[in-house]
């Protein structure tokens, strides 16, 4: 398949917010199948286009930062393609106030972004990191 194309980006970049569980995207929530990632579970798919892509992971942090990510691989010819993984993250929600406040620290307060600030825990950058590290692992 090649690279994901600027659509196909687009269409991941933007169903990322469903991973929140308090978020859906098209009146649904993206979760990956904990038993078997590389099986469908009705949750486990994004569309964009005639391109499938399978969800191998996602992780939603809403009791510490407000982070949202997730790892999809392409379907080529019916198989899943964990040689393509492309990682998503989601932005700031405006409605998900721990985000807001990990943002305030950790933009408008100067924190560094590494060291979770007063009450947030975790930065949302250490997420980021541990997630992306967690798929080397699998990958």
């Amino acid at each position: 398949m090649g690279n994901p194309t600027y659509e196909q980006c687009n269409e991941i970049s933007y169903r990322v917010y469903s991973v929140d569980n308090n978020d859906k995207v098209d009146g649904k929530n993206i979760a990956y199948n904990q038993k078997n990632p590389l099986e469908f579970n009705g949750q486990n798919e994004v569309h964009s286009g005639d391109q499938k892509f399978r969800v191998l992971y996602s992780s939603d942090n809403p009791d510490s930062n407000g982070f949202q990510g997730m790892a999809v691989a392409p379907i080529v010819n019916d198989v899943v393609d964990t040689s393509q993984v492309t990682i998503a993250y989601a932005g700031t929600n405006q409605s998900d106030p721990k985000d807001l406040l990990t943002d305030t620290e950790s933009v408008v307060a100067n924190s560094g972004g590494f060291a979770g600030g007063s009450g947030v825990g975790e930065s949302q950058l250490k997420s980021a990191q541990d997630f992306a590290k967690c798929m080397r692992e699998v990958a």
